[in-house]
């Protein structure tokens, strides 16, 4: 809901704001119920991007959709313990094709670290695969591009290959080295249907075509095999079709980085080196998302050392393990899997009737204590439809599985995923620079250079900016920088709006402003500012060839942070005693009698109440008083104002007070100082009332009446206002699972891929948590997700089928 700025909320966000300072200088704020968040004091911006380093988590209802609507929940971890929590307030959403072309975008408020949304598919969008991207500003100052992606497919032409490569072949030595004379681990990946019959990927041999060993298929064409390779041999992996593919160079001297994850909370880490390896000193350093959790100095045994890892103490996520000098040279690196402290969801019938079946949901810590959390859960009825995407991030297969294996061998099979799927992302870029680029973003904003319509770039001045959409009216007001730079910050607003710019002028084309977008809300080019700087001094710029694309562009929400107070203050114009103005059009071409039109008079301004009461039918009360209300009593509610075609603010309670964001109700009276924070008297060129059919096009909102206000011009050429009217981006509106379903017809709904879907299903002290499902008649199997995660950051996953 849009939110208009009172002098109250500006005060109280100038308090938050003197208590809460960028992480540029300070890190003072911890998480909601989190104490163990640290608290650091005078940090360096890189010292800071370490510690409040971002992450999201991403879960969909379904990766396969029609042309429709993708539901998503989402979660936000932060600091070196990632819990649950986010400093950012916005969280951003991108839709792109194959080719890397964003299709959509959108903008989601995060809340308690979370965020439960849709993404709107755009009509006429190609079927195909897809990629989801999520990440927040802050993310955009890391080197490693830590953006959490999603592959989907839309529509029923599913192409893989830009998936997965069909003709791929991985082969890993484990941490990278290939030893003569050692046991070597080493990872296999060919296609699933490269797999040979008898359940191998393929065999080792030698360069004279003997077999060695033979490499199993633990998961759709992975496999582990260990070889001791022969000075001066070289080995290859041959596959049931004959092909063959050569294995490492293997090397005289060098360092084996051997682990064994297969132990809940303790991993088994094993350094080698070889006799004619360099003696110097060596360390294994561990890091996840670019933040460090693990050092230890290596202390070698007749060239050997054993280490303890005790996975407990690291969040859950993937561990890069490296060995490294103490001049920073990589020997060995090595990804393993670091599960983290665990929930458990369990999902059981405790009821049923002809018509619905009803569950019971339940989380619980690895203690089998009751957790109290949100989980978000979707039930997808698995066709022909479904795709073959694998994800690696902390919902997918890599931990979801529960089967009959042990979790001994599920372990197994996690630790070989990893180390095939992350070995060449094994050095995580380091995060170089000392200065924030982008800082913490609060809010959405609207930023760019102002231009009259007479193209005269706009230094220092006070500019008001109105935005209006179905929910009502905001005005904030802001002064353009000594570059005619425009800025809006730590906006607040729902869905698709309209954004008019205006300052003072006698004339309407110097009165109204014009964007002209900045591409890099944090970047301006030094040279480019001189140049327009010398322009803005000459006067006047020259007329500009922008495209309708750029003119679209121009006001979409750029990432911000920080806190801009606003006041509500009206600007005005100086009169002008110029001859009458040429009379501005009606909305929709719809007139009222002459009875109930009023004009100002120019030379002699009246009060906007004294204009009012002119008017037959209309009751101004509390002239002079602070809060001045209207009335049309012949109309059922409380008038609306609308302000050239714009509506604003209507009444909340019988009592004439008002309330933003367009609420409706029954009361008669309307605050008429929500119209004089709007316009100014001496603006306004005539007010007409509408009552009845001819307010009708307001629908709902205009029972009470309209008030329809039209500001002067000063020229005889009437001026356009779309010329200053652009299309701002707010937070992207979230629509109910239950209301999508009602609006599909019998054939879709019967057909739909998600049945059911409830991002925000709440346990209770028990950990438990009653849905009501209805009994579908499909005949294909139905798959239940179900993730969540608490504050603490410890994650809960379900993956199971209904019977």
């Amino acid at each position: 809901m849009m939110k208009t700025n009172y002098l109250f909320a500006a005060f109280f966000l100038l308090s938050l704001s003197l208590s809460f300072t960028s992480f540029s200088q300070n890190i003072t704020q911890r998480g909601p119920n989190n104490p163990g968040v640290p608290t650091i004091v005078q940090v360096s911006a890189k010292d800071s991007l370490y510690v409040m380093r971002e992450h999201v988590v991403l879960q969909l209802a379904n990766e396969q959709i029609n042309n429709d609507l993708l539901f998503f929940k989402a979660y936000l971890l932060t600091g070196p313990q990632q819990n649950r929590y986010s400093n950012s307030r916005v969280l951003h959403i991108e839709l792109q094709d194959t080719d890397g072309t964003t299709v959509k975008k959108q903008f989601h408020e995060i809340v308690n670290g979370m965020v439960a949304g849709n993404i709107i598919v755009p009509k006429r969008t190609k079927e195909g695969n897809y990629t989801v991207k999520a990440y927040t500003q802050w993310m955009k100052n890391y080197s490693d591009t830590p953006y959490t992606q999603k592959h989907i497919q839309i529509g029923d032409a599913f192409d893989d290959t830009n998936i997965a490569p069909k003709n791929t072949i991985t082969i890993l030595p484990e941490g990278g080295t290939f030893l003569q004379g050692y046991k070597n681990k080493i990872a296999f990946q060919i296609p699933s249907q490269l797999v040979s019959n008898d359940g191998t990927l393929g065999t080792i041999i030698d360069s004279q075509d003997n077999t060695i060993i033979k490499v199993q298929d633990y998961d759709a064409g992975s496999g582990i095999a260990f070889l001791e390779p022969k000075n001066g041999e070289r080995y290859f992996l041959k596959l049931d079709n004959g092909t063959t593919y050569p294995l490492p160079n293997s090397e005289d001297q060098g360092h084996l980085l051997r682990i064994n994850n297969i132990a809940p909370a303790i991993a088994s880490i094993q350094v080698v080196r070889t006799e004619k390896a360099q003696k110097t000193p060596l360390k294994l350093v561990g890091t996840l998302r670019g933040v460090p959790y693990f050092e230890k100095k290596i202390n070698f045994t007749k060239n050997s050392a054993d280490i303890k890892l005790d996975k407990e103490k690291i969040p859950r996520g993937i561990l890069q393990l490296q060995l490294i000098d103490l001049e920073g040279n990589l020997i060995a690196k090595r990804p393993i899997w670091i599960e983290g402290q665990s929930l458990q969801i369990t999902m059981d019938q405790v009821a049923s009737t002809d018509n619905e079946v009803t569950y019971k949901v339940k989380v619980t810590d690895q203690k089998n204590k009751p957790v109290k959390t949100e989980v978000a859960l979707s039930i997808i009825s698995e066709g022909d439809k479904s795709t073959s995407i694998k994800e690696t991030d902390l919902f997918s297969s890599l931990s979801q599985e529960r089967n009959a294996t042990t979790e001994r061998n599920r372990r197994f099979l996690q630790d070989m995923r990893v180390l095939i799927a992350h070995q060449d992302n094994g050095t995580e870029a380091s995060i170089m620079t000392d200065n924030i680029t982008y800082p913490i973003q609060k809010g959405l904003r609207v930023i760019g250079y102002a231009y009259d319509l007479n193209n005269k770039l706009l230094i220092n001045t006070p500019v008001q900016v109105m935005f209006t959409n179905e929910n009502g009216i905001s005005i904030e007001e802001t002064t353009t920088d000594a570059n005619g730079v425009l800025r809006v910050d730590n906006i607040q607003i729902d869905g698709e709006t309209t954004l008019v710019c205006r300052t003072k002028a006698d004339d309407t084309k110097s009165r109204l402003v014009q964007l002209e977008r900045i591409e890099d809300a944090f970047y301006v080019d030094p040279e480019k500012e001189k140049a327009r700087i010398k322009e803005a001094k000459r006067g006047s710029k020259k007329e500009r060839n922008v495209s309708q694309e750029e003119k679209e562009l121009a006001v979409k929400p750029f990432d911000t942070s920080g806190t801009l107070v606003l006041y509500e203050v009206p600007l005005t114009g100086k009169k002008t005693k110029e001859a009458p103005p040429t009379e501005t059009p009606s909305v929709y071409g719809v007139k009222p009698p002459k009875h109930r039109i009023i004009y100002q008079d120019p030379d002699k301004p009246k009060q906007v109440g004294e204009l009012l009461l002119r008017i037959p039918g209309v009751i101004v009360s509390g002239l002079g008083d602070i809060s001045p209300t209207v009335s049309i009593p012949r109309a059922s509610g409380s008038p609306l104002f609308v302000v050239d075609g714009f509506p604003i603010t209507q009444a909340s309670n019988g009592f004439g007070n008002s309330f933003t964001g367009g609420i409706l109700s029954s009361a008669p009276r309307s605050n008429l100082n929500d119209l004089l924070a709007v316009v100014n008297y001496s603006d306004i060129q005539r007010i007409e009332v509408l009552i009845g059919p001819d307010a009708a096009i307001y629908g709902s909102r205009g029972a009470g009446g309209v008030i329809a206000v039209y500001t002067r011009f000063a020229e005889d050429t009437f001026i356009p206002r779309k010329n200053a009217q652009l299309e701002f981006q707010g937070y992207e509106p979230v629509v109910a699972f239950e209301e999508y379903q009602q609006n599909l017809s019998k054939r879709e709904r019967e057909n739909a891929a998600v049945l059911y879907w409830n991002p925000s299903i709440e346990t209770n002290e028990n950990g438990e948590a009653m849905i009501t499902l209805p009994i579908t008649d499909t005949t294909k199997p139905l798959k239940v997700k179900a993730t969540t995660i608490n504050q603490k950051g410890n994650v809960g996953i379900l993956q199971t089928s209904l019977n």
